[in-house]
């Protein structure tokens, strides 16, 4: 799987030019400087890269960019958008990609997307403008985003005519021809997770559509309440999977097991013995997140098992792990889940339920909502719960200030506990900090961001030729 190796860019902000490099098979690195160098600017930037959202890398104010990645390719990106800034009629869009490596050619391939307004009153750019970022679907791929920009980025519409110079009507806004789409289809492999500060203070209305329909909406912005009713959808619908492959096998189960031609040879007691006991440890542990009772299905009987009886109980045992396969990923996630919450929340216990998802406890056995807790509590499970569920495995995961709201304890405990998560799913993590408690016995995987006097990547394209 190819993933981000290294990070450069110049000019971030207008004066800023930052670094970073993840070592061998770490996985997270930590940002961390000085209010106002441009932490959050970088996450938001690279965000913007990897979703091909092309309006908000013009508008992030940096000069060029470059990322090396594991396989040896390079994309580089120049902007030179902001260098019209001063005139207030005009504020054309201005970028250049271009992508090398080995399997794209000695010279690589590029391409440019260029807004040019210099005919064009800013009221009518604005609209133009918006009607586009309308049009790009936040969700969508590189590679549909494209599409969509070449489809709406046609000629003026007529409604513009009225203030627009007669000799810039019918001209194209837009001209994608010599982007090459090589570059959108290199993208396309990347998943990106944007984790920002805000986490609680927004629940969206309407479920995945309605973040689609507002760009500013994301996934891991779900209160308490949210993310156990989502978990509890997720176990209901394994619970619906796991009914549907058992009727597959049950149909068939008689056949095989008359079926002389699937034993090659028949197990031995000792082999039967020890799935048993493994299938009811994976029982209790399913149990414990209230998917499955306690007790196997078929008892197993003391004294010598003759080899009818080992052929039957072979054919269950296996059926049986196939059916509980369809467990095990939300079980690994669950019990995750359930253990980092365990070792932050004091005189509380977390009850997995399949009606109300997760809900919480005292030690007096008195329910608990999600309101009375604490909103360092409430912030842990957001984050928590958001990392574990909502992430797809082998993402790039963009953590801006964790230590919101978190107890210095906590704070001190937070990278062992992206550690585990990161095994879990195969996930990179860029976190940007300003808690040295966050960083902990981390500092080395952790890189300073700080004022211009740094010249380390001075001009992020000079040192193209570095790996």
């Amino acid at each position: 799987m190819t993933h981000l190796q290294r990070f450069a860019v110049s000019k971030l902000l207008g004066r800023f030019n930052h670094e970073f490099e993840f070592t061998p098979d770490a996985p997270f690195i930590i940002l961390h400087g000085p209010n106002g160098v441009g932490k959050t600017r970088m996450l938001e930037l690279i965000e913007s890269v990897f979703r091909f959202d092309v309006f908000k890398i013009a508008e992030s104010h940096f000069a060029s960019l470059s990322m090396v990645f594991s396989g040896g390719e390079r994309l580089i990106i120049h902007n030179k958008t902001h260098a019209y800034q001063g005139n207030m009629r005009m504020r054309p869009i201005n970028l250049t990609f271009r992508l090398s490596g080995k399997k794209y050619g000695k010279s690589g391939v590029s391409g440019a997307i260029n807004f040019p307004t210099d005919e064009i009153p800013l009221a009518v750019w604005r609209e133009v403008q918006n009607e586009m970022m309308q049009a790009v679907e936040r969700d969508a791929s590189p590679s549909m985003k494209l599409q969509m920009l070449e489809h709406s980025g046609g000629a003026y519409l007529p409604q513009h005519y009225r203030l627009t110079p007669g000799a810039a009507r019918g001209k194209a806004l837009l001209d994608l021809q010599e982007f090459d789409r090589e570059i959108v289809e290199f993208l396309d492999q990347f998943d990106i997770h944007m984790v920002e500060t805000q986490r609680l203070l927004i629940l969206n209305q309407g479920g995945e559509a309605a973040r689609r329909r507002s760009p500013e909406s994301h996934p891991q912005r779900m209160k308490v309440s949210e993310c156990a009713r989502d978990l509890a959808n997720r176990l209901a619908a394994s619970l619906t999977e796991n009914s549907r492959r058992s009727q597959e096998l049950d149909k068939s189960f008689p056949r095989r097991v008359l079926d002389d031609s699937t034993f090659d040879v028949v197990p031995t007691e000792p082999e039967i013995r020890a799935a048993y006991e493994e299938q009811s440890k994976l029982r209790n542990r399913l149990a414990a997140i209230a998917l499955l009772d306690e007790s196997m299905d078929v008892p197993l009987q003391g004294g010598e098992l003759v080899s009818w009886q080992r052929k039957v109980l072979w054919t269950y045992l296996q059926d049986s792990a196939h059916k509980l396969s369809t467990f095990q990923d939300l079980l690994n996630r669950v019990e995750l889940f359930k253990s980092i919450i365990k070792s932050r929340f004091l005189f509380k216990r977390m009850i997995i339920d399949r009606e109300a998802g997760f809900r919480f406890e005292n030690d007096n056995e008195q329910r608990i909502s999600p309101s009375q807790l604490s909103s360092g509590e409430q912030h842990e499970i957001v984050l928590i719960y958001d990392l574990l569920f909502n992430v797809r495995t082998g993402s790039l995961v963009l953590l801006d200030e964790p230590e919101i709201s978190l107890h210095v304890a906590w704070q001190q405990e937070f990278l062992a506990d992206i550690q585990r998560i990161a095994q879990l799913s195969n996930l990179r993590f860029v976190v940007a900090t300003h808690s040295p408690l966050i960083i902990n016995e981390w500092w080395g995987q952790a890189v300073a961001l700080n004022a211009p006097e740094m010249k380390a990547s001075d001009g992020a394209v000079k040192g193209e030729g570095r790996s």
